[in-house]
């Protein structure tokens, strides 16, 4: 926006200056026959001048048209860019809301196994005994 405010600055400048310069050289004109314009020096000098101005400012305007539209097209590739990192931030950000939830399931399932894991075995402990008393009983009967 503000390098088309700065164009069309430029466009009015160089229209008053033309203008300016039509003005001058209108007024200064002195026909001697139909097809010859005479003007003083002091005239030429200012025309010319002016005109040179408006064919700079004219090369001027161009530039600035040339960056506006280039601008115009980073403008859009930014924007781009931008719905680009949005949507990867989307993904991220679901990839991380997915793993808290896994992360969750594994440590509840962990402290369930730690809970289970931590109870007394009284009857393994009773059947590993029974076991080893049946053992040794038979084989006291077997030695003598």
């Amino acid at each position: 926006m503000k390098h088309f405010k700065h164009v069309l600055y430029s466009v009015v400048i160089i229209v008053s200056l033309l203008f300016v310069g039509s003005q001058i050289a209108v007024a200064s004109v002195q026909p001697i026959t139909p097809d010859k314009i005479c003007m003083t020096s002091d005239t030429g000098a200012q025309l010319v001048v002016e005109l040179e101005k408006g064919r700079i400012y004219k090369q001027n305007l161009d530039i600035l048209e040339k960056e506006n539209i280039e601008l115009y097209k980073q403008n859009s590739l930014l924007k781009e860019q931008l719905k680009l990192t949005n949507d990867k931030l989307d993904v991220a950000n679901d990839l991380l809301k997915k793993t808290e939830d896994l992360n969750k399931i594994k440590t509840e399932n962990l402290e369930a196994q730690l809970k289970e894991a931590s109870k007394p075995r009284w009857g393994a402990m009773g059947a590993s005994f029974g076991l080893g008393a049946a053992v040794m009983g038979i084989i006291i009967l077997l030695l003598p």
